[in-house]
């Protein structure tokens, strides 16, 4: 028979089944397909599960509820897929069934690169809130080629089953190979291919790989003759249709508001913060990570590491609230000599807090808005690090980028200190994440970013920096960064020099702002320079090479060490 498949009549006049179809038998090499393809489905699935990320972060944000979202989205999708595809299988058991659902999927991973921007903006633009906008956007964009690599398991186990004596076996073999599939597909995008190539290039690849993997079973499936064209099978289709539809509807009807937790906790004051005992004095899980509250000598230091101490968040001087105790955040407030008035400040990730309280204290006119993901830092800041909300100091809980695609409002000063440990959220140092903060600085704006020397990262960040950025001033300390990106070109030295003289004597900062201006440095770039793209950013594999991490410990040694010594 042609395509290797081999008829064997069933009895018919079986009491309640009528309409027995008669079994269609695959010999060896065509199980051998079937079950490579269980393979395939599997991988394809995660890898559009760990693509889908990519695609949705820009949007909605690199939170636990982009993420809920995401997998909610895979297993109704699977679920749909499996109820669905063991529904059509009963009454189509034919190869080219099989085949039919892998090129419908590559069909949509064809065209998910080009429909995602519109998918995704639109979902962002209905929906005010985050949450439902990301499960909205992820059921819009993944939801079909989901679902369709849902429906392969259960048709491909009605294929190959032989009798009920082996029905476990064949379904244990086929889950267990897809599973298999999965796992690869999780580890091989993440671990090899983004580092590698873009997600719109990886989208296309998969679309490949799910063609080349239908095709035989298609042919197959053609070439045996044995296709029932049922009214089953249409019924099929209308009701995934409609199931779809229902989805997409529920998603924008979904009630939106809900508010978080956020217990208001009473903050300490500089003696209680004295007479905290060395080590950990509180540890907070939250959606997003789990912060810890160290405490060694005067110093209090906010972590997201219990058993590490070389990534703080941020750290305070109980002795000295005055101080910045961090070297790179006193040059942060370097972006006040490149503004002639500074009169608005939005500080893109909170931490402890200490650089804006800082500068609260020194320029009381200065109206400053602070925005932070997660909420359980924006509590502890408030009860640790001396923050307090008031008419000219605002905290918004929020994505950094979606807050500013949301609020329209220009800045003198947009400083971005985002640092997760010590990891930078990749949507964050995109040359579309910098267009859009450009679009937010008034005409003599600068924007400070904090940066690490030592990896590949920093010289990518730069670069990408100077597509958008007329001009990179850079001030270096300790194996850390500030990078000030300005529309403009660069001021005078003198310019600069005259306008730490005048804001020193002014303001009477406690770091004086004439030593921190002869900071500047013009730093060389090493290595090929990646320009990071919301499509390109291999953000995690370019800070792992050439990356020293005993450089970050003893930076933070010296730190402690150093006010030590100034006692």
């Amino acid at each position: 028979m042609p395509g290797g498949l081999r008829g064997r009549s069933a009895p018919t006049g079986i009491p309640g089944h009528p309409n027995v179809i008669q079994p269609v038998i695959p010999s060896k090499s065509t199980q051998a397909v079937v079950y490579g393809n269980a393979f395939s489905s599997g991988f394809l699935v995660m890898a559009l599960e760990m693509l889908g990320s990519r695609y949705l972060i820009p949007y909605f944000g690199a939170g636990i509820y982009t993420w809920a979202a995401l997998i909610s989205t895979v297993l109704i999708a699977l679920a749909t897929g499996y109820f669905i595809g063991g529904h059509v299988a009963d009454r189509i058991p034919s190869p080219f069934l099989l085949g039919t659902i892998l090129l419908l999927a590559a069909g949509w991973f064809a065209l998910t690169p080009m429909i995602a921007p519109t998918v995704l903006n639109g979902m962002f633009e209905a929906i005010e809130d985050e949450r439902y906008g990301a499960l909205a956007g992820a059921l819009g964009l993944l939801f079909i080629p989901m679902a369709l690599l849902g429906g392969y398991s259960p048709s491909a186990l009605r294929l190959v089953l032989r009798s009920s004596q082996d029905s476990g076996t064949v379904a244990g073999r086929i889950y267990g190979i897809s599973t298999l599939g999965g796992i690869a597909g999780t580890l091989v995008p993440t671990f090899f291919l983004i580092p590698w190539a873009g997600i719109r290039a990886i989208t296309y690849g998969l679309a490949v790989m799910a063609l080349l993997s239908g095709l035989p079973m298609f042919v197959l499936g053609i070439q045996s003759g044995r296709l029932r064209r049922s009214i089953s099978g249409r019924r099929a289709g209308k009701t995934g249709l409609t199931l779809i539809v229902a989805l997409m509807v529920g998603g924008y009807s979904m009630p939106s508001g809900i508010a978080l937790g956020n217990p208001k906790e009473n903050a300490l004051d500089q003696e209680s913060i004295r007479n905290l005992p060395n080590g950990i004095v509180e540890d907070r899980e939250t959606e997003h990570t789990h912060i810890f509250i160290r405490k060694t000598g005067p110093y209090l230091m906010m972590t997201f590491r219990l058993r590490s101490s070389n990534h703080i968040e941020s750290i305070i001087n109980a002795d000295n609230p005055r101080e910045l105790s961090a070297p790179y955040t006193q040059n942060l407030t370097a972006a006040l000599l490149y503004v002639s008035s500074p009169k608005k400040l939005l500080m893109l990730g909170l931490g402890g807090g200490s650089t804006t309280r800082y500068m609260q204290e020194y320029l009381p006119g200065l109206f400053i808005q602070a925005v932070e993901l997660d909420v359980g830092v924006i509590d502890l800041a408030k009860k640790y690090f001396g923050i307090k909300e008031s008419p000219r100091y605002r905290i918004v809980n929020r994505d950094a980028r979606v807050h500013l695609k949301r609020n329209m409002e220009k800045y003198d000063i947009i400083m971005a200190d985002a640092f997760r440990g010590d990891r930078i959220p990749f949507h964050l140092l995109t040359r579309e994440f910098y267009a859009l903060v450009k679009s937010r600085l008034t005409a003599e704006g600068v924007l400070a970013l904090n940066l690490v020397q030592g990896s590949k990262l920093f010289a990518s960040t730069i670069s990408t920096l100077r597509m958008e950025f007329r001009t990179v001033e850079m001030y270096p300390i300790h194996g850390q960064v500030v990078a000030l990106a300005l529309q403009s070109p660069p001021p005078p030295a003198a310019l600069v020099e005259r306008r730490a003289e005048r804001m020193q004597k002014q303001f009477g900062f406690y770091h004086d702002l004439r030593t921190i201006a002869r900071r500047r440095r013009d730093l060389s770039l090493q290595g090929n320079r990646i320009v990071l793209t919301d499509d390109y950013a291999p953000v995690n594999a370019l800070q792992g090479y050439g990356q020293n991490p005993q450089a970050q410990v003893d930076r933070i040694r010296m730190i402690l060490e150093d006010h030590k010594a100034s006692r």
